[in-house]
């Protein structure tokens, strides 16, 4: 079950617009790119660089890793707590 994946999709145009991880539905990943105005959400981290094409240029000052990185040590402490909070509905 944990290595599940639920997506929900646009009624119009069918693309995926939240992913689920860990096979659960308590919180998921917003493809920022399916929101209005997505411009105004810059990315804050790329994962997952090894496997990029070559055409596209990541800006220095952006982390970066070449696979997935470890929440506990990467993101804020206010930001992890969070997360590990909703993370526990699904335990």
């Amino acid at each position: 079950m944990a290595d599940l994946h639920f997506v929900d999709r646009c009624e119009k145009c069918s693309c995926v617009i939240v992913s689920y991880y860990a096979g659960q539905r308590n919180w998921g990943v917003v493809k920022v790119g399916t929101l209005d105005n997505s411009e105004k959400f810059a990315p804050q981290t790329h994962v997952w660089t090894k496997y990029k094409v070559s055409w596209i240029d990541i800006p220095a000052d952006v982390p970066s890793f070449q696979e997935f990185y470890d929440f506990e040590t990467t993101w804020p402490k206010q930001g992890f707590e969070r997360l590990s909070k909703v993370r526990a509905l699904s335990s």
